[in-house]
């Protein structure tokens, strides 16, 4: 009998170190895959053939590196994007999710998803608009938007909180209208962690700048070399550029 229990122990510790060898050959494995999806999105980036998740995990990528060139800010990428663009970069997203463990980069992919999948609503419900205008819903719609604006992520953190123990809480209310509004907090919760993000990249890059210009004949140091580097601003700005201009939508069978 002790005989087998320490057999079974051995096999139990054994199994585990199994288990964490294979989990860490796993997740070497995601960091290469990880790498070669960034090192093909730079070169698209180069060669002016970008997508916008190619900008975005740029963007995202560098974002405390003030001596890269990145887009501005990701939601007017994504409020820009055509219907197809949009669908592409939600399977696109999806792939970074799984492959990206950084934390700070796992939120902002997280965000987004949740923002793309918000814009792809928006792009269906224009369709249809177009077709069958639905009065009540365009009603709630204008004051869910006056609901929630200016609000910082914190604020709408807790307006959702709120919004959630009054449906629980039940009594004499409107149901479906602040099921609405719930549920346009959360999107607006990512909307909100996305535009503060960005504003905390602008100002880091804005004080490395003035630091810069303090120190009499500074270079900084630099990703790529400097005719990499123009090379790869100009590229950025052509590819929002490209993103700005006006897309027709057509609408699907």
């Amino acid at each position: 009998k002790q005989w087998y229990q320490r057999r079974v122990r051995v096999d139990r510790v054994r199994l585990e170190k199994e288990g964490e060898m294979f989990k860490e050959w796993q997740d070497q494995e995601g960091l290469f895959h990880l790498e070669q999806a960034r090192l093909r999105s730079e070169l698209r980036i180069k060669n002016n053939r970008a997508n916008p998740i190619d900008l975005l995990a740029y963007y995202i990528h560098h974002a405390d590196d003030t001596d890269t060139e990145i887009l501005g800010d990701p939601l007017g990428v994504v409020q820009t994007i055509s219907m197809q663009e949009l669908e592409d970069l939600q399977a696109d997203i999806k792939v970074y999710k799984n492959l990206d463990k950084n934390e700070v980069e796992q939120a902002f992919w997280t965000d987004l998803e949740v923002v793309c999948e918000d814009q792809t609503k928006q792009h269906k419900t224009k369709l249809k608009v177009e077709k069958n205008r639905n009065s009540i819903n365009t009603a709630v719609g204008v004051d869910v938007s006056k609901i929630f604006k200016s609000k910082t992520s914190s604020q709408l953190s807790e307006m959702h909180k709120g919004i959630a123990k009054k449906l629980k809480a039940g009594g004499p209310i409107d149901v479906s209208y602040w099921e609405k509004v719930k549920e346009q907090a959360y999107v607006e919760i990512s909307r909100a962690r996305m535009r503060e993000k960005h504003d905390e990249i602008v100002r880091k890059r804005e004080f490395a700048k003035k630091s810069k210009a303090a120190v009499a004949g500074a270079a900084g140091s630099q990703l790529f070399p400097i005719d990499e580097d123009v090379k790869m601003e100009e590229a950025i700005s052509s590819a929002i550029e490209e993103f700005k201009k006006p897309k027709v939508e057509e609408e699907k069978p």
